[in-house]
């Protein structure tokens, strides 16, 4: 970050007039990191670099690979994304162009998470595939290790 083209023209009696005073405590640092809603300067930083983090993540595990069968490349990018336990992706055809997917996962990346956001997420990383028509249907079993060994 470069605070001092931040700062310039914006001394404590004018952060009030153009706005920047109620992003912080007035020392015109703040007024560029509006994703971050104000939290402060070290959280600015932080979330910065999360978000290179998590661009990596979503790269690797939303940008489909057409070379490898959908099945395999379904099951390297829930890898990256979920680093499941157990892992199956069984591919049962189709009675369209696009074949249903059955997924069964046991990963702790779903401890205390609702079954419904559970599916949410897999859905979320699935999204491009499901967009353009390369999987049909989806059919979901996600536990956490807990959930698994009780079953």
């Amino acid at each position: 970050h470069d605070h001092g083209s931040h700062g310039e023209g914006h001394d404590g009696g004018h952060d009030a007039e153009s706005g920047h005073g109620s992003h912080g405590d007035g020392d015109g640092h703040d007024g560029g990191h509006s994703c971050c809603g104000g939290h402060g300067e070290d959280t600015g930083h932080d979330h910065g670099h999360s978000h290179s983090k998590v661009s990596a993540l979503e790269q690797a595990t939303e940008t489909p690979d057409l070379t490898l069968p959908v099945e395999r490349d379904l099951e390297r990018r829930l890898q990256v994304r979920f680093a499941p336990k157990t892992l199956e992706v069984v591919n049962h055809g189709g009675t369209c162009s696009a074949p249903k997917i059955e997924v069964f996962m046991v990963s702790d990346a779903f401890k205390n998470v609702k079954r419904l956001d559970r599916q949410r997420m897999v859905q979320d990383c699935l999204k491009k595939d499901l967009d353009t028509n390369r999987i049909h249907a989806l059919s979901l079993k996600i536990q956490t290790s807990a959930e698994f060994e009780k079953s």
